[in-house]
């Protein structure tokens, strides 16, 4: 199993949405100390408790992790993976390191779904 920890990496808190705190997805939290982690950590929400980033989780090599990347690679259940992409960087998924991970996940029987923007893409093994 790799260890893993988050570092400098804050980019879940701007592109995930927190229902607790009514922040919406691609925003940045009011909590977030962009590039070193949450100001509220240890009374953070359930939905911030319950995320596991997959990178942390030991998917893909380390230039995946989201900071670097611009993608956050998730499992939502056991046959489907999505991918937040940072609306900064639109084409990010497209980039080999996250488009190897996209088209490993679809072999293997995930259902991958891409988030850009308010965007959802489905993608199959045509578009692999």
């Amino acid at each position: 199993m790799i260890q893993r920890d988050c570092g400098g990496c804050t980019l879940c808190c701007k592109v995930m949405a927190v229902d607790e705190l009514g922040k919406p997805a691609r925003t940045w939290c009011p909590h977030c100390q962009i590039g070193h982690g949450c100001g509220s950590y240890d009374t953070r929400p359930k939905s911030c408790i319950d995320f596991h980033c997959g990178w942390l989780a030991g998917i893909g090599p380390d230039s995946l992790r989201p900071d670097k990347s611009k993608v956050i690679i998730a499992q939502s259940r056991e046959t489907n993976m999505v991918v937040h992409v940072d609306p900064g960087a639109p084409d990010a998924w497209r980039r080999p390191g996250a488009k190897m991970l996209i088209n490993k996940a679809i072999r293997e029987g995930f259902e991958v779904i891409v988030k850009v923007g308010p965007n959802r893409i489905r993608i199959d093994q045509a578009q692999a």
